[in-house]
């Protein structure tokens, strides 16, 4: 409490801390804090050392390992900093994704991933969000123009809903057949 009848100095690593005069003092660098506390018979009295450490916050950044637009049923893994202590928290649009307390997640749907980190100290920081998006997969079904029985040098066609936006492989047994590329097969 501040007394009128009293001055106050106070001191950081043996040097007095030009006007920081009152009877208390907001303090966020690290190092050995006293006060001086003189009235007005000039009696002092230096009162106990207090040694402040400040930690630094962990740092939180995301990496994607893959593309943050992948097609359905792919994945994108997301990674953060790891260090002595951390303990980890993923989040989804804001919502804790609840088993997701490690520095790597997985992710397979789309969203707004974020990370917090804390340490050993509470120092703690949360990421900046990493969006991830689903590409949907395009329309597979084969449709067929004829019989699917045939007598030995008789064609069938098989063609899917043509799209110039894609691409077509055309494979007979699991084989390729890298001439093939339209839409039909006969």
């Amino acid at each position: 409490n501040y007394n009128k009848d009293l001055s106050y100095q106070w001191y950081k690593t043996n040097k007095a801390l030009a006007g920081k005069t009152d009877s208390s003092l907001t303090v966020t660098t690290g190092g050995n804090y006293y006060l001086i506390v003189e009235d007005t018979n000039l009696c002092a009295k230096t009162s106990n050392t207090i040694t402040v450490n400040v930690q630094p916050i962990p740092v939180a950044i995301i990496t994607t390992i893959g593309n943050t637009e992948f097609c359905e049923g792919s994945t994108v893994l997301l990674t953060t900093n790891t260090g002595y202590g951390y303990a980890y928290q993923w989040y989804n649009n804001g919502t804790e994704i609840t088993d997701a307390n490690n520095s790597s997640l997985r992710v397979d749907t789309s969203g707004n991933y974020s990370v917090y980190i804390s340490d050993l100290n509470n120092c703690y920081a949360l990421s900046t969000p990493v969006q991830t998006s689903i590409l949907p997969n395009p329309d597979a079904t084969v449709s067929i123009l004829g019989n699917t029985t045939l007598c030995l040098g008789d064609t069938v066609i098989l063609s899917v809903t043509n799209d110039e936006d894609l691409l077509y492989n055309w494979k007979y047994n699991g084989i390729d057949l890298n001439k093939e590329i339209a839409s039909s097969l006969i």
